[in-house]
């Protein structure tokens, strides 16, 4: 409805000129520490998973946790982020549009465009993998944490992830829509996975209240 907002916040932190952070040394390893973040988790969830085939019991998370948080990446991020929408839509970066010293053309970001060829702008990739390693994060931890490790465990991911997609925003790397758009794809894609690979009600909370009633009733296992 207003794709000028996606102009006016880009403004806020570049001009013709390009986007000084972008050039600082000091946010650009911020950055880097964000990529390193969202890679290497999935590297170790990698080699965890090694481990756990070679042992005859789980280390820290089962192979089917594991499965879902590597599924949910390579879905997520992988095939629909950057394999679909980043290849296919069009969309040219902030940095490389007419308003802020580059050549191509500013387009919305529902409407398919011709203004990039490859690695365009809509949607953002660095802005999606922080949002499913957050929502990975979320959904394999929910069931061992108490009320209050819940909401601090949603702060933390609420912070990590604006400053991961606002990082880019900063840059000239994407415009405000492309992270949102990122965000609610993940939104979907990471939930889905978890259901059809791990399913409703599976957590270790569950099991432990699926265990105690079957004492309470008399119906436990010898």
């Amino acid at each position: 409805m207003f794709p000028q907002f996606d102009l006016g916040v880009s403004h806020l932190f570049g001009d013709h000129t390009g986007f000084a952070m972008s050039r600082n040394p000091v946010w650009v390893d911020v950055r880097h520490a964000f990529i390193a973040s969202t890679d290497g988790l999935v590297a170790a969830l990698a080699i965890l998973l090694v481990v756990n085939l070679l042992r005859q019991s789980p280390l820290l998370l089962t192979c089917r946790q594991i499965s879902f948080a590597l599924m949910a990446y390579a879905l997520g991020p992988g095939l629909i982020v950057n394999g679909i929408f980043k290849s296919w839509w069009g969309r040219a970066r902030p940095r490389d549009v007419l308003e802020f010293g580059g050549r191509h053309l500013f387009t919305p970001p529902l409407v398919p465009a011709t203004e990039c060829s490859h690695n365009c702008s809509f949607v953002s990739g660095e802005g999606s993998a922080v949002m499913a390693i957050a929502l990975i994060v979320i959904l394999l931890l929910w069931p061992r944490l108490s009320g209050k490790g819940r909401l601090a465990m949603l702060i933390c991911a609420a912070v990590y992830v604006a400053f991961g997609g606002g990082l880019r925003v900063a840059f000239g790397g994407h415009f405000f829509s492309d992270v949102v758009f990122a965000a609610l794809m993940m939104a979907v894609v990471v939930p889905a996975t978890y259901l059809v690979i791990i399913g409703p009600g599976t957590g270790p909370a569950d099991r432990t209240k699926s265990s105690g009633s079957k004492i309470l009733t008399g119906r436990a296992s010898p």
